[in-house]
């Protein structure tokens, strides 16, 4: 009988171990390289512990016209105006809410020194929503994924 509790628990302890990779390989499946709705910038999504970060990698128009980096000029926080886009991590803690949908995080929009709470959606291998509502209104974009 006691081999019979030692082996139950060895099949359960795998089959449970297999369930949370599948979980993890599910939850996974928005990481890598996007590009941003208006293709202006690139966001690498990453975990960054438990949790989703996504940090911008790469912009189409890098620097001024006067060779300077782009800088995070609308930040309401007048010491981070300095900071360039570029390596600036602007999503923040998103956790797996359903296999192929992600919330409880935050976005940073340089471009009008906001955070927003969106929610994430992967709608296919290669394009993901994001969704965001203040009240009663919403807005999504689509981004797609970079190889």
């Amino acid at each position: 009988m006691a081999s019979f509790v030692k082996a139950l628990r060895l099949v359960l302890l795998v089959v449970g171990l297999a369930a949370f990779g599948q979980a993890t390989l599910a939850n996974d499946a928005v990481l890598g390289l996007w590009l941003t709705k208006d293709g202006e910038s690139r966001v690498k999504l990453e975990r960054c512990g438990a949790v989703i970060c996504g940090t911008i990698v790469w912009l189409k128009k890098e620097q001024n016209d006067d060779g300077s980096p782009i800088v995070d000029s609308n930040n309401d926080d007048e010491a981070l105006r300095s900071r360039p886009i570029i390596g600036l991590q602007i999503m923040s803690g998103f956790r797996a809410t359903d296999e192929r949908e992600w919330g409880e995080g935050e976005i940073y929009n340089p471009d009008d020194g906001r955070t927003y709470e969106p929610t994430i959606t992967l709608l296919s291998d290669e394009q993901l929503e994001l969704e965001a509502c203040i009240l009663f209104f919403c807005q999504s974009q689509i981004w797609q994924r970079v190889e």
